[in-house]
Order: structure tokens, then sequence, then C-alpha cells
């Protein structure tokens, strides 16, 4: 693949959230595995809640922006404060 990115979806929640890096170029797919680290911030707020709060989304990685090469579930958890 010439590019191959990461995005993250499901993101319903009004959280930031951004990759890095943005992009790896020049990725060759075969037989053997291939290692491609990716970071992902999640940033915001959500209002205080009595039960522990949990939120999906997943982060998804394609070559040259259309072929499905992989996902990864992410779920952020926001334990109960009040």
């Amino acid at each position: 693949f010439d590019t191959v990115t990461a995005v993250v979806t499901g993101n319903t929640y009004g959280f930031t959230t951004s990759v890095s890096p943005a992009s790896y170029d020049d990725v060759t797919v075969g037989a053997a595995p291939v290692a491609l680290p990716f970071a992902v911030s999640i940033t915001g707020e959500v209002p205080a809640s009595t039960i522990d709060q949990s939120f999906p989304m997943t982060l998804e990685i394609y070559g040259d922006g259309s072929t499905l090469l992989g996902t990864e579930d992410i779920t952020v958890v926001v334990p109960a404060t009040l």
C-alpha cells in the first residue's frame, strides 16, 4: 500500500480524537505480520454520574484510504464520581 492510516469511528459522544502518526508510507503486506504502532488520544468531558460510564469506539486501519486492513475496539471508561 502507498499509505496506511488509522481512524477512530463510532465517536458519537463529542470527544476529541487524534491518531499519531497520521500515516505510514510504502507498506508491503504479505505472509509475514507487519507492526504499525498508532497512538490514539481521546479527550473530552462527560457529566458526572453515580455509575461507571462506558463509551465504545473502534480504531480502523486502512490501506490507501479504502481497504480495511483491521480493527481494534476501544472503550473509554469514566468511573462513577457522585
